[in-house]
């Protein structure tokens, strides 16, 4: 119908521009993560520093919660041929694993809030739904049909103000 025409736009608009800011979200994290990756390559001495550390920086982002461990797997082997195997081997293991907390705990919420306006805990959830219903591409597409769906719910459902227990009336929750 003609009178819902402007709402089913405004909802494509809507994903259309959570979709890119998602997308700017990965690009931000996975040049920061190739960044910190290449230099650590280079201090630990692994050879190919800067083709491995642009590896995991992409992969990390293309790949939602396992992406960072799957990437790092050619800079083990890599460090594994290298001089001082074991040691090299731990210290890119450790490297990639306390970068990965500190991404998960730090930089991708705060990224995520910025640009997606949607809460940390909704998009870990989506992921996780995202990937049991559809597998990878559902884990991947998460993120911004949930932060679509908000939107849209935002701007389509009434909210209603929460109401204390303080039988006074005119009595408000932020006293």
């Amino acid at each position: 119908r003609p009178e819902r025409q402007a709402v089913v736009r405004e909802s494509i608009d809507t994903a259309r521009e959570k979709t890119g800011n998602y997308l700017a979200a990965r690009a931000v994290l996975a040049g920061v993560s190739s960044i910190f990756h290449v230099f650590a390559l280079m201090v630990i001495g692994v050879p190919y520093a800067v083709p491995l550390g642009l590896w995991v920086g992409v992969v990390s982002q293309v790949i939602p919660v396992i992406g960072t461990y799957l990437a790092c797997a050619l800079p083990l082997m890599v460090a594994l041929g290298s001089e001082g195997a074991v040691r090299s081997a731990f210290v890119v293991l450790v490297v990639v694993t306390v970068y990965q907390q500190i991404e998960n705990n730090i930089l991708s919420p705060r990224v995520t809030r910025a640009t997606m306006k949607l809460h940390p805990v909704v998009g870990l959830m989506s992921i996780l739904v995202g990937s049991r219903l559809a597998g990878v591409a559902g884990a991947l597409f998460a993120i911004p049909f949930a932060a679509s769906l908000a939107s849209v719910l935002g701007e389509y459902v009434k909210r209603h103000q929460v109401v204390s227990d303080d039988p006074t009336p005119g009595a408000d929750l932020d006293e």
